[in-house]
């Protein structure tokens, strides 16, 4: 499904034609894998087709024009990534939140709680194993942590 925060490669029946969709929020690193992709996936022409700016045979490839997710709309940043949080205790008692880089479900543990920043929502993973100290004090930094977002009201979240 297109957004315009991305780019993506688009192939025609058999392979005739391509096109490479620029979302007016994407990267110049995402259009440049998305011309590379149409390069080789092409048999045929390739096009370059910006967002609001589609040729008709594009719509018709896709099987005729509609919605897409659009984030200057929803109000959200294209760049923003989403940050994961493992709640933690330090050994002189200081609670706070570790940030957790290249995450995946794998991340997540029994023991921990977890604050996933999704940019218009605060998910919180807590595991079945949890100390109480943990569990307990969790949302009062989530609350700290959205009081001092930069990027965002906290009204928002």
């Amino acid at each position: 499904m297109l957004n315009s925060g991305e780019s993506f490669a688009l192939v025609g029946a058999g392979g005739a034609n391509t096109w490479s969709w620029h979302g007016s929020g994407s990267t110049d690193t995402e259009k440049a894998y998305a011309d590379k992709l149409c390069g080789v996936l092409s048999q045929g022409a390739k096009t370059d087709a910006e967002e609001h700016s589609e040729p008709q045979e594009f719509w018709d490839a896709l099987g005729g024009k509609t919605e897409y997710l659009d984030y200057k709309e929803i109000g959200m940043d294209p760049d923003f990534e989403a940050r994961l949080f493992d709640m933690r205790t330090s050994s002189q008692g200081k609670f706070w939140m570790n940030e957790i880089h290249n995450f995946s479900q794998m991340d997540l543990h029994m023991q921990g709680v977890f604050v996933l920043d999704a940019y218009k929502t605060i998910y919180i993973w807590t595991g079945n194993d949890v100390k109480k100290h943990v569990k307990n004090n969790t949302p009062k930094k989530v609350e700290e942590y959205v009081a001092n977002l930069k990027d965002r009201s906290p009204d928002s979240v």
